[in-house]
């Protein structure tokens, strides 16, 4: 019997403009590349999966689209990677786009719209728990799924309940956001959040300090990446600090997503039913995060957010620095 993992968030069309010299304005012209790629979290989660190896017609991914020919391009690429598409289609209403600008000096500038997005219900998301009933349950972005958002804890719940495993991913694109992850982060198995977010969801500045924040609201298993900077996870009472991959990054959008698609590959292949049972020995707990880094750097190495995703690149780089990364790990028990 496949183990179901299902992936519910944001559907968005990316934009790439690549390559803009200066400030953007009635004279940039057509000095740029520009490519679009159907991206938003869960469908590059469950793609990611996919092309990371997941079971084929182990990956479910709900969300919304308009009824546009970008809600017909979500479509082809879930029909491609063997995705079983739950998506609802709404009439006369756009699917989400994000346009984004990438400057040669390396800094990119971000201009989206949520399309229908904010029509996801909790509702579908509890019924496709109920109709999959997942191995693994994949939560993404839900601060621009309003209602799924109030209602995050009860889906948590309701799929904790259910047997699943909870991955949550908090992507926040307003820093005015206010979490209630201290209501529900019992019911977190596996949270992945940037620097930046974790800085709003704790109001810590020191990451060390984000961690204990979340352990004290019940997540079991956070991570906490940087960029470039090394990787800060804890779990059952130790806190660890692993150095990141070298790479040559060409565009670092989807570099999270991939890294959250690796865990729960990862966890997926694990033997147990719960996350106690798979990082029952350390060993495993660190493969995974060396792992999820890996995809992360895979990523980056082309446009898109899926694009740089696959098994021979994420092979390629463990074989080169793996265990380089194994024997920089810092662990301390708090």
């Amino acid at each position: 019997m496949k183990r179901k993992i299902v992936c519910i968030g944001t559907l968005v069309v990316d934009i790439f403009v690549q390559g803009i010299k200066g400030s953007v304005g009635p004279d940039t012209g057509f000095q740029s590349g520009i490519e679009h790629h159907a991206g938003g979290n869960a469908l590059n989660v469950a793609v990611g999966l996919a092309k990371l190896g997941a079971e084929k017609g182990s990956v479910i991914c709900g969300g919304i689209a308009g009824n546009d020919i970008f809600g017909a391009l979500f479509e082809s690429y879930f029909k491609k990677y063997g995705v079983a598409a739950r998506i609802k289609k709404i009439k006369n209403r756009r699917s989400a786009k994000c346009i984004i600008i990438g400057f040669s000096k390396k800094g990119r500038a971000f201009i989206g719209d949520r399309g229908v997005n904010g029509l996801y219900s909790a509702d579908e998301a509890i019924g496709l728990i109920n109709s999959a009933r997942p191995h693994i349950f994949y939560a993404g972005e839900t601060s621009s799924l309003p209602a799924v958002d109030r209602a995050l804890g009860k889906i948590l719940r309701h799929s904790a309940a259910a047997g699943a495993i909870n991955v949550v991913d908090c992507i926040i694109t307003d820093a005015g956001y206010k979490s209630k992850i201290s209501g529900y982060g019992r019911f977190i198995d596996v949270l992945h959040v940037n620097d930046r977010e974790a800085g709003i969801l704790t109001g810590k500045t020191d990451m060390r300090e984000a961690l204990r924040v979340f352990a004290g609201h019940g997540v079991k298993l956070v991570f906490i990446s940087s960029g470039g900077g090394p990787l800060l996870f804890s779990y059952n009472g130790a806190e660890y600090r692993m150095p990141v991959f070298p790479v040559n990054c060409a565009d670092p959008t989807g570099a999270g997503d991939a890294f959250t698609a690796a865990v729960i590959n990862a966890l997926s292949r694990l033997k147990g039913t719960g996350l106690g049972e798979k990082l029952a020995i350390e060993k495993n707990l660190l493969n995974t995060a060396l792992y999820a880094q890996a995809a992360g750097a895979a990523a980056v190495t082309r446009i898109g957010c899926t694009d740089g995703v696959s098994r021979t690149a994420v092979n390629t780089f463990l074989k080169k620095h793996g265990n380089k990364l194994l024997k920089g790990v810092k662990k301390r028990r708090v």
